[in-house]
C-alpha cells in the first residue's frame, strides 16, 4: 500500500480551513446523519395516526428503530466531534467499539475491531474516531471497517476500509495531510469534515498521520 504525504494540486489554489467553517461542516454533518432517523419517526408517527391495529405494530416498530438510530448517532457524534470525546480518564475500548457499532447498524459498512488494549486514551478518542469515519466514507459500496489500537512507547491507531469500490481523492488527502482545500472545486461537503478534523486533532497531538489506499482497501494510520 503506498503511504502518502500530502498529494495536494498546485499550492497556490490550496485555502486554509479556518475554525469556522469546520464547526460549520460539523454541525451540517450531524444534521445530515440525523435526517434519515428523524424522518424515520415522523413517517411512523404518521402512519400509527391513520393506521389500523394491525398496522400499528409496524409502526411502532419504525419509530423504535428510527428513535434507537437517532440515539446512537447522537452518541457517537458527542464523542467523535464533542468536548467529552477529548477530556477525562481513558475510555474502554468496548464502549468505543459499542458506539461505532451503533453507528454502523443497519448501513453499508460492518465493523472489525481488532484491539489487544483494553482502554484508549481519552487525548486519542475523537481522532480514532474520525479516522475511522474517513474511512467509512471511502466505501460508498459497502464492506468492512477495520480498527485497531495498539499500545506501547506511543500508541497507534488504525483505521482500514475494505471494499469491492474504494473512493478516496485528493481533496480527502489533502485535507488530512494540509488542513487545506481548492475551493475552486468546489465548497467542503459535510462527509468531509472528519477528514479536516483529524488533521486538526493530530498536529494539536503532535501525532505522525499516514494514509494510502491500493485496489479494495484504504488505511489510514495515527501514532501520538
Amino acid at each position: 500500500m503506498t503511504q502518502t504525504a500530502a498529494t495536494a494540486p498546485q499550492a497556490d489554489k490550496l485555502v486554509e480551513i479556518d475554525g469556522d467553517m469546520l464547526a460549520a461542516l460539523l454541525a451540517s454533518r450531524v444534521c445530515h446523519d440525523l435526517a434519515g432517523p428523524i424522518n424515520a419517526l415522523n413517517n411512523g408517527v404518521e402512519f400509527l395516526q391513520v393506521a389500523e391495529q394491525g398496522g400499528r405494530d409496524q409502526a411502532l416498530g419504525v419509530i423504535s428503530d428510527g428513535a434507537v438510530q437517532a440515539s446512537a448517532r447522537l452518541q457517537f457524534f458527542r464523542m467523535a466531534f464533542g468536548a467529552s470525546g477529548s477530556q477525562g480518564a481513558p475510555e474502554q475500548v468496548e464502549t468505543l467499539r459499542d458506539l461505532m457499532n451503533a453507528y454502523l447498524a443497519g448501513g453499508r459498512a460492518t465493523l472489525d475491531w481488532q484491539s489487544g488494549e483494553e482502554t484508549v486514551p481519552r487525548s486519542c478518542v475523537q481522532l480514532l474516531l474520525n479516522i475511522a469515519l474517513v474511512a467509512y466514507e471511502a466505501l460508498p459500496r459497502g464492506g468492512i471497517l477495520r480498527i485497531a489500537v495498539m499500545g506501547g512507547d506511543r500508541v497507534k491507531l488504525v483505521a482500514m476500509g475494505e471494499g469491492p469500490a474504494i473512493k478516496f481523492d485528493s481533496r480527502i488527502r489533502t485535507l488530512l495531510a494540509e488542513g487545506r482545500a481548492d475551493l475552486e472545486e468546489g465548497p467542503l461537503l459535510s462527509k468531509e469534515a472528519p477528514a479536516l478534523l483529524a488533521h486538526r486533532l493530530a498536529r494539536k497531538l503532535r501525532a505522525e498521520l499516514s494514509f494510502g489506499d491500493e485496489a479494495g482497501r484504504v488505511l489510514i494510520a495515527a501514532t501520538v
